[in-house]
C-alpha cells in the first residue's frame, strides 16, 4: 500500500492486558508505544499508558490490516 504525501492510513491495534497472564508476565507500567512506520528506521513514540509484559515470551499486540 502506497500513502500519498498528505494523506493518512490506519490499522487496528488488538491489545492484550497484561493482567490475563499474570505474574509470569512481568508487568510493568509503560507511557508509549514506540511505532516504526513502514520503510523508515526514524521511531515515532505514541502517548498510551497501560502495563506490558516484561517477559519477551508474550506477545500483547496483533496489528490487523492496513486500510486508507
Amino acid at each position: 500500500m502506497t500513502v500519498e504525501p498528505g494523506l493518512s492510513a490506519s490499522a487496528g491495534l488488538q491489545e492484550t492486558g497484561a493482567g490475563s497472564y499474570g505474574q509470569v508476565c512481568n508487568p510493568h507500567e509503560t507511557s508509549a508505544l514506540i511505532v516504526y512506520p513502514p520503510g523508515s528506521t526514524e521511531a515515532l513514540s505514541i502517548a498510551h499508558s497501560t502495563q506490558a509484559c516484561g517477559n519477551p515470551k508474550i506477545g500483547q499486540l496483533q496489528v490487523k490490516g492496513f486500510g486508507a
